[in-house]
């Protein structure tokens, strides 16, 4: 939602109350605002700035029946601002309405061609209807108007990696996370299409990636613990070293292994057989064995006891863990 913006001054009562409404509303205190854009609209019942963001509080507080009817009379007493349209395309779109938000994101970007963010969401709402050509083409349109949109980007690659474009949807992701390295999202998503291009190594890092952001991304667990199954499937088809030399290279870097991720085998084997260098299986061996809360404890109490307890399943695999 676009955040209230001061419009043209009413007598001094309502104007003063309409601003505290807005301040209110900024600061995060819905409930005080709700009763100011009420008692503005108590002083002047067509106040069109108290009944568009009056709507707008209503759908940030889950009643967006009542968002489009507010949003809609302010639409009727003044249909030429292009927030009022953008919102209730929001709305709509929330209420899986999409024909109805995309005319009002239409509306939004025809009132203001330069409305970014009206060309992003008219792209997604377009998406959703199956039409990716016209969604791509809004999509690019708001990058002209916001090259430094992550949402956008995001978004783009989406549709691009649900395309088969594997190639652009890679480059957009990483323009993504460039302007925004924080979300996990995009990290997973990257990694998915990565893996898609059979680039097992970047996927599990940007898999890996995405727990550092968010540890709680389930979605991102489980996909390490696909693309560690894909290789191991090549290594037990006779893959021969290339397909071992793929696993070494897959988890020599993991430092996060997901609860459901069983490596103790695989590890075993790559350290009885000299898949790689065991320093090359150093931290990922540490990680696995950090999961088990008797060996953590081992660690914090006595450390040289731990770094023993290492050296014995390097030189011992076959031993429990």
């Amino acid at each position: 939602m676009t955040p209230p913006r001061q419009g043209p001054q009413p007598p001094a009562a309502i104007a003063e109350t309409f601003g505290a409404a807005m301040r209110q509303h900024q600061s995060g205190r819905l409930q005080d605002a709700e009763a100011l854009y009420r008692k503005t609209l108590s002083l002047d019942p067509s106040h069109v700035g108290s009944l568009h963001y009056l709507g707008v509080l209503a759908h940030q507080t889950g009643r967006s029946e009542q968002a489009t009817d507010l949003i809609g009379r302010a639409i009727a007493l003044n249909p030429a601002i292009p927030d009022f349209h953008y919102n209730l395309g929001l709305v709509q779109s929330a209420l899986g309405r999409l024909d109805a938000a995309a005319g009002h994101f239409r509306k939004a970007a025809e009132l203001n061609p330069d409305y970014a963010e009206a060309h992003m969401d008219l792209g997604t709402v377009l998406k959703r209807q199956r039409k990716p050509d016209d969604a791509a083409a809004c999509y690019r349109r708001a990058l002209q108007l916001r090259p430094d949109s992550a949402p956008t980007h995001y978004n783009l690659a989406n549709l691009l990696a649900e395309q088969g474009r594997l190639a652009e949807a890679v480059a957009s992701y990483q323009q993504a996370i460039r302007l925004a390295p924080s979300v996990a999202m995009i990290h997973n998503n990257l990694g998915a299409a990565l893996l898609a291009q059979n680039n097992f190594i970047g996927a599990v890092v940007e898999y890996q990636q995405a727990l550092r952001h968010d540890p709680r991304l389930i979605e991102a667990a489980g996909n390490i613990g696909r693309v560690i199954d894909r290789v191991m499937q090549g290594v037990r088809a006779g893959g021969g070293t290339q397909a071992k030399t793929l696993f070494v290279h897959c988890v020599e870097n993991l430092s996060i292994v997901p609860d459901d991720v069983d490596l103790r085998t695989p590890l075993r084997a790559a350290l009885a057989e000299a898949w790689g260098r065991p320093t090359d299986l150093l931290g990922v061996c540490t990680a696995v064995l950090r999961k088990n809360p008797a060996i953590r404890a081992c660690e914090t109490d006595n450390p040289r006891s731990f770094k023993s307890m290492y050296q014995f399943w390097v030189q011992k695999p076959t031993a429990a863990v």
